[in-house]
């Protein structure tokens, strides 16, 4: 489980191109400078295994995540193409930023080699990667053509949804959770001053990530 509320500990990073740890504790992924294709990364400090111990069920460990982000624009109206928080087999070092989230790069979008699961948090409409819309969450697998996608917002009574914009640059917290046992992935996400998390999740989404996720 990883819960990120409190700030960052740069000591339990590696931070790679634009990204730096504030004087607030806050994780700045990109400098603020406007850059086609500026991009930061922050990996957690070692390695983590997500098959263990090896069995014949082919079955991957649960793992949950919650953190608070923004995504603040320099321009206005205009923010970037967002943010992913990714489970991936390296640092990303030959990867591309803009609309590739610094994910994979056009060469290798798609590339079951690549190992790479992620959600997106995405302000650009790419129609070329079929995004939905320039305001959406997705689950990525190997790739920035998301797997599904959902028009950000929030469940404010368990069947109504409230938009969210997702470079409004007001904060935003996310859950992400995988259930190992029924290969199932819910993202909720909800503005922070909403008192709890959401009943109903923006995406529920049957995966196995078994094949996607790679133990080093």
């Amino acid at each position: 489980s990883f819960i990120y509320e409190d700030g960052f500990d740069e000591v339990n990073l590696t931070l790679t191109d634009e990204a730096t740890i504030t004087s607030s504790g806050a994780l700045r992924l990109t400098d603020g400078h406007p850059a086609l294709w500026g991009m930061g990364h922050a990996f957690y400090h070692v390695p983590l295994q997500f098959k263990h111990p090896p069995t014949s069920a082919n079955t991957t460990s649960s793992f949950n995540t919650q953190f608070v982000f923004a995504i603040v624009s320099e321009i206005k109206f205009y923010g970037g193409n967002g943010l992913a928080f990714a489970v991936t087999p390296s640092m990303l070092s030959n990867t591309t930023g803009g609309d590739y989230l610094g994910l994979v790069k056009n060469s290798t979008n798609g590339d079951f080699s690549n190992h790479v699961f992620a959600v997106e948090f995405d302000t650009s409409l790419g129609t070329w990667l079929k995004d939905i819309n320039g305001n959406h969450v997705g689950v990525d697998i190997n790739g920035v053509i998301s797997n599904t996608s959902q028009t950000a917002a929030y469940s404010t009574d368990g069947a109504k949804n409230e938009s969210i914009d997702l470079k409004s640059g007001s904060l935003i917290k996310a859950w992400i959770d995988y259930d190992g046992s029924e290969k199932l992935i819910n993202v909720t996400i909800a503005p922070v001053p909403y008192s709890s998390k959401p009943v109903r999740p923006l995406i529920s989404y049957s995966v196995d990530l078994f094949p996607i996720l790679l133990d080093l």
